[in-house]
């Protein structure tokens, strides 16, 4: 069964995240005026955002938009079989077994670089 649109988690018990459960709980509390502790929270937040507060305008914005998306490169060369030596071949084969059995570095010939860098 799909979940429910706008709602995370499994339920309202969410046992896999107790932390979570607690500041919800706490969150939802209210004071003697009737205003919920979290609402008390992002008021705050946005009056040191107001006040120039860099964690908490980070905060707001992290919270509305999202977390920027990291860059990651990595880079690779893809090798078909056919473009390997028999050298290269029987010495990455050699490598992988003595790494295997905690005898060699893992990586290629100590004196030629790693034909999989």
């Amino acid at each position: 069964m799909a979940g429910v649109k706008g709602r995370s988690g499994v339920g309202p018990h969410r046992s896999d995240k107790p932390w979570c459960d607690v500041l919800r709980i706490i969150g939802n509390r209210v004071d003697a005026k009737g205003i919920r502790r979290l609402m008390k929270l992002g008021e705050k937040t946005f009056r040191m955002a107001e006040k120039g507060n860099i964690g908490a305008i980070m905060e707001i914005g992290n919270r509305l938009d999202g977390r920027p998306a990291q860059e990651s490169v990595v880079s690779f060369e893809k090798r078909d079989a056919a473009d390997w030596s028999r050298d290269e071949l029987v010495a990455l084969i050699n490598d992988t077994i003595a790494r295997d059995a905690g005898d060699a570095p893992p990586q290629g010939r100590r004196d030629e670089p790693n034909p999989l860098h």
